[in-house]
């Protein structure tokens, strides 16, 4: 109950002659990944903080029970009372490492082809909509242009008769 807050610091781990430590009730946080050289260690406490990650692969926290580790952020091991840890220590890291990608750029992948599929779709109903148009356009010219002489063929007979 030291008020300690932040990661343990990696000088602590140079302490290599240590046999107990008690860091419980505090404010720490990160992984355990500095006390994994202290070969010597036998007993530990590192209850009500909020510490994460896989046990270090020593013997204090090979025999250490629930109470020594209990109320922490996500502490994960072969301790009866943790869960396990993903696969190895190694992948813990790259596990968290994958879900932060994924969280990251699936949705910005997702976003990104919805984007490129609207484009694509106004562009080919553009495209279409101006094609049916020009070829109304060269259409209608060819339709129109004698409409006048096929209305009424009896007023043409009689205009060209008076020209004659």
């Amino acid at each position: 109950m030291n008020t300690l807050s932040g990661k343990i610091p990696p000088v602590l781990g140079e302490l290599k002659s240590l046999e107990t430590l008690n860091l419980s009730h505090n404010h720490l946080s990160g992984d355990l990944s500095g006390l994994d050289e202290m070969r010597s260690l036998i007993s530990i406490d590192i209850s009500y903080n909020q510490l994460q990650g896989p046990l270090p692969n020593i013997p204090a926290f090979k025999m250490a029970t629930i109470e020594a580790l209990r109320n922490n952020k996500g502490l994960c091991g072969n301790v009866s009372g943790l869960e396990p840890c993903p696969t190895s220590p190694d992948n813990y890291e790259n596990h968290h490492k994958t879900n932060r990608f994924i969280l990251v750029f699936l949705p910005i992948g997702l976003g990104t082809s919805m984007l490129a599929l609207f484009v694509f779709g106004v562009s080919y109903h553009y495209y279409r909509s101006s094609k049916k148009k020009v070829q109304e356009d060269e259409e209608s010219p060819g339709q129109n242009l004698f409409s006048i002489w096929s209305f009424d063929g009896k007023m043409v007979y009689d205009c060209c008769k008076i020209l004659l």
